[in-house]
């Protein structure tokens, strides 16, 4: 027993310890129930941040896809950036150009202030000046007797006048510049339709002589139109400013319209009436005779200074009725004699190329059946 004391003190020592470690472990697993509802709540926010991780790396993945699908259009802006950067850095210079401009423009403006501020006290005090003025005359207004005289110079303080360069009494002298000349090339087609120019003849020696019997006829028969409808026009009512130029732009008129038919009936017989018709078509819309050109169309407007109709209005306007000038009839009437002399030597040449193809002359069995 004596011998086992020192063991036996190493037993209760040991169940000492044991007993203390039990102890321990009864305080650890205290701690570890109290604090396992934390452990819970830490595993539960572990996962959900593993999961919103897993998420993130997804949309990490989506947006690299998209980054790299992208690299070329954000290459390409890039590139705009750096040229409008560049462009920007060019301009630099202006820009301080302009506020150096501006610096100098305010400092202008602010030694002119003094200036600035005397003018808008010399503007109120004459803003005033003029509202005591302007009182002191409506006092003096009131203070008249409102006689029958006074209220005639307050109700007309100005007399007009008023001076007419031309006139125009109806609607009928208006349109006659239209109708006079739309009556002389339809007498001109009917005369071509009967007498085309291309009419064979026994033995034609020369061109000259063709288009002097041309041009004889178509100087009488214009000279007899001429004179029938102006006479009409004039005794039916029709008041003329100036009578020597109504009746050399008709007579000119008519004899340039008779040198463009004689000219197409004798290169195109029949035909060339049918084309003087075409013509005579694209005169009413043309010539500015019944609406102003200003309202027609492009294709109009186009043909409007060709047509030697729109010379023959224009100038009848201002023997009719004046107003345009005193060249101006003279001015359309030379240009309707040029077109006269154009298609004449135009007639001329065609009629020196016909005689030497023998088209205008008559065969002698021809001759002998009209015989």
């Amino acid at each position: 027993m004596a011998d086992s004391t020192g063991s036996i003190n190493t037993l209760v020592n040991g169940i000492n310890q044991y007993t203390n470690g039990v102890d321990t472990a009864a305080n650890g697993a205290a701690q570890l129930a109290s604090n396992s509802d934390r452990l819970i709540s830490g595993f539960k926010l572990l996962y959900d941040g593993t999961n919103q991780y897993t998420q993130g790396v997804s949309q990490v993945k989506t947006g690299t896809a998209t980054l790299v699908s992208n690299n070329t259009t954000l290459n390409n802006g890039a590139s705009q950036l750096s040229t409008a950067l560049s462009s920007l850095n060019s301009q630099v210079p202006s820009l301080i150009d302009g506020v150096n401009k501006l610096a100098t423009g305010t400092q202008t403006l602010n030694g002119n202030s003094n200036k600035l501020v005397n003018g808008m006290t010399k503007i109120s005090s004459g803003s005033s000046q003029l509202a005591t003025q302007l009182s002191n005359g409506a006092d003096k207004v009131n203070s008249n007797i409102g006689t029958t005289n006074n209220a005639e110079m307050f109700a007309t303080p100005t007399s007009l006048q008023h001076t007419s360069t031309s006139k125009v009494p109806n609607y009928g002298h208006a349109l006659a510049p239209f109708a006079m000349a739309t009556g002389l090339f339809i007498g001109v087609l009917i005369f071509t339709l009967e007498f085309p120019a291309n009419r064979r003849r026994k033995a034609p020696k020369d061109a000259i002589r063709v288009l002097n019997d041309e041009f004889k006829r178509a100087v009488s028969v214009s000279l007899a139109m001429v004179v029938i409808l102006n006479v009409i026009m004039m005794l039916s009512g029709l008041q003329v400013d100036h009578v020597l130029d109504l009746f050399w732009i008709c007579l000119v008129y008519t004899l340039a319209q008779m040198a463009i038919m004689q000219f197409l009936t004798l290169i195109m017989g029949r035909l060339g009436t049918i084309i003087g018709l075409l013509l005579f078509i694209a005169s009413i819309g043309g010539a500015g005779g019944m609406f102003p050109m200003q309202v027609t169309n492009s294709f109009f407007n186009a043909i409007h200074p060709l047509l030697p109709m729109t010379y023959a209005i224009n100038g009848l306007r201002q023997a009719i009725t004046g107003g345009l000038g005193n060249s101006y009839a003279s001015i359309n009437a030379l240009v309707l004699l040029g077109v006269a002399v154009l298609f004449y030597l135009l007639f001329l040449l065609a009629a020196s190329t016909l005689i030497k193809k023998e088209v205008l002359e008559v065969e002698s069995k021809q001759i002998t059946q009209e015989i």
